[in-house]
This record gives structure tokens, sequence and C-alpha cells, in this order.
């Protein structure tokens, strides 16, 4: 029960606001001025709010109960409340301004509970208007960068598949501000070592994103500021660091699964022109496996240009109480640039080009998907899907991508079309987290489909799931 004032007023709300969100449950929390419990639904009674005494009356205010949430984030119930009016505003939208990126989607993970936020809540948002949606939102908080990753490509499989869709993921709301009791060392965010670990993670998203997901991320937009949220001497550092990585991807190759890395050319976007002018070869790393390691990098310029000057390379010093940006020149009359990673560090390698880059022929992938998602896979249940793969005008690479959770090494393996088994590597997730595990897939085994097996190998294999499967060609095209 609570009392509500002559006009209508309630004074107090009806639970306790949490993280001092009063302005969104109407009104603030003031449990004094609650009746007690012997008076009666009507009934006044007197209690001082604001240092003045009020007369009030006794009123229970009603509240929709959802019997299907079970945990912090919406359930079942409120999806209609929100795809109703989408679906009415979307088509307005589109019939009017057509080329409008329509952006749907939750304040939370679609892998959430187990997938069950994908069953309860962002499967249901795509059926719903899956014509009219260009992108489905989420929110990150913290935990392994990569995890996303996976997440994007479930959801482009699915809509891929059951609605011809290529839907993109915008991540609406970001930073390493986690719940400590999912993500233990989100506990350690208050400490001096906050900025470090702010700093490479912001690093690590953006870079794993941009070289596992390119088509399919569409954005990381960090929440609040100060403290555990977005800083200056945390985020902030990252993003300065990664300034120039932007324009053209380039393709490069490493052999390392500890690292992560992407190379642009500065100065091919005209929406985002240097200030300088010119053009500028960017490539930055980032370790993700949380040890450090050596990277010895080979650069070679982009056809059409050549490197003109020294490499200016870009570190994030380990001094965990107060983390800086190092930069220092390299020469670049050497085989590679070596660089030393610390765990979860990243470098950043600039190098200015002279000439005009050649992009007439560009490396291009197709991703072909296989049906259905988010499948069990354990001793008793194999896996066997047909994936169609139409003809591809010069295939010089092909792989099989496999979005997983908790696969254990040499439990499984996998035939394509019949072919021999390849022993599955394995792909160690968090709680609701998946990844990505890239297979190459043998050239002379291409035809017109492809025949996908993963079976157990072992009666005690640690049960998995397989989140989507797909097939990848690439090769060199005008």
């Amino acid at each position: 029960m609570r009392g509500r004032t002559t006009e209508g007023q309630l004074i107090s709300c009806h639970a306790e606001p949490d993280k001092g969100m009063e302005s969104l449950y109407g009104s603030p929390w003031l449990p004094s001025t609650h009746p007690a419990a012997a008076l009666a639904e009507g009934q006044s009674y007197s209690a001082e709010v604001d240092g003045t005494a009020c007369e009030l009356q006794v009123t229970t205010p009603w509240h929709i109960v959802d019997d299907t949430q079970f945990t912090h984030w919406a359930g079942a119930g409120m999806t209609q409340l929100y795809t109703d009016p989408m679906c009415v505003f979307a088509a307005s939208l589109k019939a009017k301004r057509p080329d409008t990126v329509f952006i749907a989607g939750w304040g939370n993970r679609a892998s959430e509970d187990h997938w069950a936020a994908w069953d309860l809540l962002y499967r249901p948002t795509i059926d719903a208007a899956p014509a009219l949606i260009d992108g489905i939102c989420d929110h990150d908080y913290g935990g392994d960068p990569r995890q996303m990753d996976g997440v994007y490509e479930t959801i482009c499989g699915y809509a891929m598949t059951t609605h011809g869709r290529w839907l993109y993921g915008y991540n609406t709301e970001c930073a390493n501000a986690s719940d400590p009791q999912s993500i233990p060392a989100a506990a350690e965010l208050g400490t001096a070592g906050a900025d470090w670990r702010k700093a490479t993670w912001c690093a690590r998203i953006i870079l794993c994103a941009a070289a596992r997901v390119p088509d399919k991320a569409r954005s990381q937009l960090h929440f609040g500021y100060g403290g555990p949220w977005f800083s200056d001497s945390g985020e902030g550092l990252a993003l300065e660091a990664l300034r120039s990585l932007r324009g053209r991807l380039l393709h490069l190759d490493h052999t390392d699964p500890g690292l992560v890395a992407v190379a642009t050319v500065d100065g091919t976007d005209p929406r985002c022109p240097r200030a300088e002018g010119g053009y500028e070869l960017c490539l930055a790393v980032a370790e993700v496996e949380g040890r450090s390691r050596n990277a010895s990098i080979a650069l070679q310029a982009p056809t059409g240009t050549r490197f003109a000057g020294p490499a200016q390379l870009t570190q994030l010093q380990a001094h965990h109480a107060a983390p800086q940006l190092a930069h220092s020149e390299v020469s670049i009359d050497v085989d590679a640039i070596d660089v030393t990673l610390c765990a979860h560090g990243f470098a950043v390698i600039r190098l200015t080009l002279s000439g005009e880059p050649d992009f007439s022929k560009s490396i291009v992938r197709r991703q072909n998907f296989a049906d259905d998602v988010l499948q069990t896979l354990d001793a008793e249940h194999d896996w066997r899907r047909c994936i169609a793969l139409p003809a591809h005008p010069n295939p010089q690479r092909a792989w099989l991508r496999l979005v997983v959770e908790h696969l254990t090494a040499e439990h499984y393996q996998v035939r394509i079309n019949n072919g021999t088994a390849i022993p599955l590597p394995g792909c160690t997730t968090a709680l609701n987290a998946c990844d990505i595990l890239d297979l190459p897939f043998p050239l002379a085994a291409l035809s017109s489909k492809a025949t996908i097996h993963i079976e157990a190998v072992r009666p005690d294999a640690t049960p998995s799931l397989i989140c989507s499967a797909s097939l990848w060609l690439e090769g060199l095209e005008d």
C-alpha cells in the first residue's frame, strides 16, 4: 500500500529503485510515507513529505506481472508491447523514407541465460517485421570482448536462412562495468587498475569486431562517463590510439589464435578524410588470450603506393595505476617489425603512404549459412547440415565457420562431403558466451553444395552448442 494526495499523486514509488533511477519509477522511494498495514483502502492518514505534514489516502497500486520473467531482463509479456508499435512505426517510416536504417532490439545480449533472451525477445522481434528491420541492437556490459561477434553471426544466420534478410548488429550501450556475480573481474573496476582494464577491453571489442565480423557489426556506443563508465584515461586512450583505423580494409593473415589484427588505409573514406590529406596505412593488433607474447609483423604497401618514412608505433604502457600511450619511431628497413604485447595489450603501427592506392581488384568474401541455429551437440546427438554454395568466380580460399559454446578439444570431429574426418579444436567460452571457430575447407571439395557432419568421437563427449554454421569462399575479383 502507498499514500496519495487528494490530487491523485503517488508519493512513493511501488518498489525501491535501483542504481539511482528514481525518475523512471514515476516518484521517489519514500518508505516513511507508507501507510500502516492496519489501515484500510481509501482511509486517510498523516505523513511528513519534504518536512511538511500532509494528509494522504491509502491506495494499492496495481502492476502487471509477467510470469515468464525470471531474471533482470523483460519476459515474453513485454514482446508484444514492443513489437506492435514497432511494426506500425517502422511501416510508416519506411513508406515515407525507405532508405532509413531501422534498428530494433533490447537492452541485453541475445545469448543471456542460455539464449532465453533470444527465445523470448530477439527472435519474436525479428519475426514480427523481418522486411522492415535492418539491424538488431544490444547492450554489452563487459566480459569476453569476442562474445558479441558470435551473437551477431547467429542473428544474421537466422535472419538470412529464415527471412532472407542480412541483419546488422548495433551495440547501443557498452562499458566494461559488469556485474561481478557473472564476471568476477568486474569487482576490480573500482581499483587502481580500472583504466588499464577499460582501455584494453575497449580496444579488443573494436578490433575483434573489425577483424571477424566487419560485415555485421556496425556500432559500439559507450554509455555513461566517469567512474566505471567511459573515461578519457581509460577507453579514451584506446580510441585515441585507434583514431587512424578507418577507411578501406586490407587483407592480412596471421597464425597466432591469441592475436587479433586489423589493417586499413586511412584517407580512402570520403566521409572521413584525413586532415593532413594523402593516405596512411594503419595496422592494429591486440592480445586476446590473457598472456604476453611477441608479434612479428611484416608489412607490404598497397598496390600503387610505397612507404614514406619510418613507422609510428603506439602502445599502451602497462602501468596499471595510470596507463599511458607510448609513441616511438621504427625503421621499415627490416623484414618485419617486432612488437611485444602484454596480456590483453595492444599496439598500433602507422605508415605514411606516397602514391595512389589501386583498388581496381578486391578480395571478396561470400558467406553461405546453414539452416537452423542453436543446436545441441553431444554424444547422442550429432549435427548434419547441407549448405548450398552459389558459384564463386575465382575461389582461392574457403573455410567453415562455427559459432560454438563449450567445445572441448578432440571430443568431436567434422567431415565435409563425407571426406576425411577433422578433429575439432577446443573453444572454451564463459557462461552465456559463444565464440567463432574458423576451420580451413579444401577447395577440392567444392561443389554446388556441401554436407557438414559433426559427431562425437567418444561416449563421454562434453555437450556443446552449435549456435550457427556457415561456409566462406574468398577470391580476387574486379
